[in-house]
């Protein structure tokens, strides 16, 4: 994820003493990002680098580098820590490829699906991957807005696209009549209990492998081949793991969209299972952006 750094160091000229080594303190604010600091910080560090744009020495660095950094917390503050045309383009991506995603698993079935929904999965991260978080799941962006990693805003961006995606590939699917175009979402073993209990181990399996291979070391080459083989996995078992399939395919089918039993337990396993990775498998690592 863009995190910025921003680090002023220099005093203001021709203050006295006192005034000097407080300017000096005031300038080893570091600003990581809207994630990483509260907002009474990040609201001291804006005003602090706002205000010294023209007080800091031409030798330790320039009124017009300052001036961005300036620009750039105060784009932090704003919610606008992407651009929006970085933005615009992660949209894109998640509602294309929740389509593509959407249309590849319905229009087969049985272990064909499981196949296709890895391939898909892997090969859109390969290519996509260095653009940006891929996501393609309602649920994974759930996990990752719990522990910060991508803020609400994208959040609330990138859900309803994706269940636009969802219903944009059913309807290819529906089109062409794939194998099931018009399956409702089927609970687990015929009960709900069941569904809740299955969906919920499922989702935070495939969530502990999605946030440890992106950010548990430095194996980001590797991060869409584990989560293409956790996504088979759980789709030979017959596990969605994917509240935007199950909208996609409701819709479809003429069925009911209020897919509680679906959506509650594949949201909530994401959820805990990133805040369990994020304070007890990856804290200890060093942490770095994530591929997927």
């Amino acid at each position: 994820m863009m995190a910025f750094v921003g680090g002023i160091g220099a005093a203001a000229l021709g203050q006295p003493a006192l005034d000097q080594k407080r300017h000096v303190a005031r300038h080893h604010v570091v600003v990581r990002g809207a994630r990483d600091r509260s907002l009474e910080v990040r609201l001291d560090a804006l005003r602090i680098a706002l205000g010294s744009a023209y007080h800091v020495r031409a030798s330790k660095r320039s009124r017009v580098s300052v001036r961005r950094e300036a620009q750039a917390v105060a784009s932090v503050m704003e919610g606008g820590e992407k651009p929006r045309k970085e933005l615009a383009r992660n949209g894109a991506i998640e509602l294309l490829g929740t389509a593509f995603l959407a249309f590849a698993v319905t229009s087969k079935s049985g272990a064909m699906a499981a196949v296709m929904a890895a391939v898909v999965v892997a090969a859109i991260a390969n290519a996509l991957g260095p653009f940006g978080p891929i996501l393609l799941n309602p649920a994974v962006t759930v996990g990752m807005a719990s522990t910060e990693k991508i803020t609400l805003q994208e959040a609330a961006l990138y859900v309803p696209l994706q269940l636009l995606g969802a219903c944009l590939g059913l309807a290819l699917t529906k089109y062409i009549g794939g194998a099931t175009a018009v399956a409702a979402p089927a609970l687990f073993m015929g009960s709900t209990n069941k569904t809740v209990v299955f969906e919920l181990i499922n989702s935070a399996f495939l969530m502990t492998c999605i946030y440890c291979a992106s950010f548990g070391g430095d194996n980001s080459s590797k991060t869409p081949f584990v989560v293409a083989l956790a996504v088979l996995s759980i789709a030979l078992l017959g596990a969605s793991c994917n509240p935007a399939i199950v909208f996609g395919c409701a819709w479809a089918a003429g069925a009911s969209l209020m897919q509680f039993a679906f959506w509650v337990p594949q949201c909530a396993g994401m959820a805990v299972a990133a805040l369990l990775s994020e304070h007890f498998l990856v804290a200890p690592k060093k942490k770095k952006s994530p591929t997927l």
